[in-house]
């Protein structure tokens, strides 16, 4: 069983965004826009107010994180991972910072260029803010394409196709019994695959039909992160 820092993950959240950071007391909704300051997005003003509430206790990792949150926050804190982590090797060693950040002393692949390491990093990041299967299924999508891109320069089509693999071994981890695992979390990585499935439909034959709510949103960063010239039209929205 892998074990991250995900306590000393929330720390650094909580000094960067927490009620005793620059951001301080936890605002209103009915505060008049536009703010004067910093802002916080509603998973980390629930992360703040989780870690902050002085007539409660702090909450610890992974309870910090909301449950019931899956937006799409998950994409942008998976960027920098993935260019922390990506192109890990079968038995290699962790760079010592990527060893520190995610407190993981085994490194083996996925068989593409996001290792185990990326794509548990990965879930242990989204679960500070975000403590949901079906975020940390869909970061770790977009955490695998873009461990494949960052490592090999992959193409869009084969960027794609290798980040279902990525959560096939996910898979095939928990059924040898590496990993504990959910069976809501394997429903949750079906539909991540399903939804790189149908990124790969879109970046071969411009209009199929796309998905909706999360799974759309995602569609467009993954295509946009694709760089599919063809596709120009579907470029995200950006992410706050």
């Amino acid at each position: 069983m892998r074990v991250f820092a995900g306590e000393a993950l929330a720390t650094a959240f909580d000094a960067a965004f927490g009620t005793d950071s620059e951001y301080g007391p936890i605002d209103s909704k009915d505060r008049p826009k536009p703010l004067d300051g910093p802002w916080r997005h509603g998973s980390l003003k629930a992360f703040a107010a989780l870690r902050g509430d002085p007539t409660q206790p702090k909450e610890l990792y992974p309870a910090c994180g909301l449950t019931s949150d899956s937006q799409a926050d998950l994409l942008a804190r998976t960027v920098p991972v993935a260019a922390l982590f990506a192109g890990g090797r079968r038995g290699a060693a962790a760079p010592e910072a990527a060893s520190a950040a995610a407190g993981n002393q085994e490194q083996s692949t996925s068989g593409s260029g996001a290792s185990y390491a990326l794509l548990d990093a990965v879930a242990a990041v989204t679960r500070v803010t975000q403590n949901t299967d079906v975020a940390v299924a869909f970061a770790q999508a977009f955490g695998a394409l873009l461990g494949e891109v960052v490592a090999r320069g992959s193409a869009a089509l084969p960027a794609l196709a290798a980040a279902e693999e990525a959560l096939l071994a996910l898979d095939q981890r928990r059924d040898d019994g590496e990993e504990e695992d959910s069976e809501d979390a394997k429903d949750a990585r079906e539909s991540a695959r399903q939804a790189l499935a149908t990124a790969r439909k879109l970046a071969s034959e411009p209009g199929a039909a796309s998905s909706t709510g999360l799974s759309e949103q995602f569609l467009r960063t993954v295509l946009s992160y694709a760089a599919v010239p063809s596709l120009a039209e579907v470029t995200p929205k950006p992410i706050a």
